[in-house]
């Protein structure tokens, strides 16, 4: 089962052309572009927003375009929800919440209100209405409202526009819950690069109209060349699994530590390889209703690391990683002023060994046959005087040390 859109819409003086396919299972896919290159008006477009559009769209086997011919919107199983939260002023929450719901078959019902609610942190407003609602509140029960008709897609246009800052801090870990729990495509319309790191799994990239890049986030923060990838900071995203053990590690080692807000590491292997990390979670983390979160995304901000031709011994950082050295290469050319200010004239890309054992040779380009390299793959700058006095080359093979980890 996949969404397929292959679609034209002309305009005036804009051209709208999109040829993609997704998986059902493909998670949150980041529509992502600068101001004005055509986000909103594909997502309308695949909602049946805009009636010029021609070509095909197809959702679970379902056509909801085909040539001309286009299935209404009302009978399109998706959900919508806007940068401005739409709901009826008239109704307090609790029936703002139910209104889809209510209309739907049973059969289709395969999220709960009381599930949702609960999730969404939403008990204290259900009898409360939109006018007494802040920004952050009224946009959660818009989104808690669009999931409830029990949508085969979910259409988000950058739900968090319109909120401040505190506010969008507030509702980002509720958006990052509903991705984990609930196995339901969303695109999800946004120019914030910070959001798309947070939320995302999947990436089409726009411009001028067109998707010029595709794939998964984590590949494509490392493409430095393709614009709105350009910044001081490089983000790094690792998915890793949580080791058995670290279920009987959550728990503190006294009431003290408790009281503090004290939490233990947790062991995690990163996925492909046997390698592991230490992290120390939030408090709130990754406890869910009493469950280990196995599978997680981990963060690794680029300045975060140092690369090292040797394991280091006798040092206060805990998390070192064997890499092999993948490619060396010159920072794009429109990057060259920030370059100059953050001393950066290279961008290294590291892919993970399989394994660290100690068996790992600490010569410098030594070779191990014994050793895979996967996919998963950290970046990290470097200036010219640091590639040469550390005579770096691609194919050798070096640890990482990571100072710090963040948790998504």
């Amino acid at each position: 089962m996949t969404i397929s859109c292959r679609i034209n819409l002309q305009r005036a003086a804009f051209c709208l052309q999109a040829d993609f396919e997704l998986p059902v299972n493909s998670g949150v896919t980041v529509l992502f572009g600068r101001s004005g290159c055509g986000k909103t008006s594909l997502l309308r477009a695949i909602a049946g927003l805009e009636p010029e559009t021609v070509g095909e769209i197809r959702v679970n086997g379902q056509s909801w375009l085909n040539g001309g011919q286009t299935m209404p919107v009302q009978h399109r199983s998706l959900g919508y929800v806007f940068q401005e939260a739409s709901l009826f002023p008239h109704l307090n929450v609790r029936r703002n919440l139910l209104f889809g719901f209510q209309r739907i078959p049973d059969q289709r019902r395969r999220i709960s209100p009381d599930e949702l609610i609960a999730l969404l942190q939403l008990e204290s407003l259900l009898d409360r209405y939109p006018a007494e609602l802040s920004g952050g509140q009224r946009q959660r029960i818009a989104i808690a409202a669009a999931l409830l008709t029990n949508p085969d897609l979910l259409l988000m246009d950058e739900p968090l526009a319109a909120l401040d800052n505190t506010s969008k801090g507030e509702i980002l870990p509720y958006l990052n819950r509903l991705c984990s729990r609930f196995s339901l495509p969303i695109i999800y319309v946004t120019h914030s690069l910070e959001e798309a790191v947070v939320l995302g799994d999947q990436m089409l990239l726009m411009e001028a109209g067109q998707i010029i890049a595709r794939g998964a986030i984590s590949e494509l923060l490392h493409r430095t060349e393709l614009p709105g990838m350009q910044g001081e900071t490089i983000p790094n995203l690792l998915d890793a699994v949580v080791e058995p053990a670290a279920e009987s590690a959550l728990q503190p080692d006294s009431q003290q530590d408790l009281e503090a807000g004290s939490m233990p590491h947790v062991t995690m292997r990163l996925k492909g390889t046997s390698q592991l990390l230490c992290v120390t979670p939030d408090r709130d983390w990754p406890l869910e209703e009493g469950e280990i979160r196995e599978e997680v995304r981990l963060r690794i901000e680029a300045r975060d690391l140092i690369l090292s031709h040797h394991r280091l011994e006798g040092t206060s950082c805990e998390n070192q990683l064997a890499v092999r050295i993948d490619k060396i290469a010159v920072e794009s050319p429109q990057d060259d002023m920030l370059l100059q200010q953050a001393g950066a004239c290279y961008r290294v890309t590291l892919s993970l060994a399989f394994s660290a054992s100690d068996s790992l040779p600490d010569s410098v380009g030594s070779v191990t046959d014994a050793f895979v390299y996967p996919a998963q793959k950290l970046l990290l700058r470097l200036t010219q005087q640091q590639i040469h006095r550390m005579q770096l080359r691609e194919g050798q093979d070096a640890w990482v040390l990571v100072n710090k980890i963040s948790l998504l």
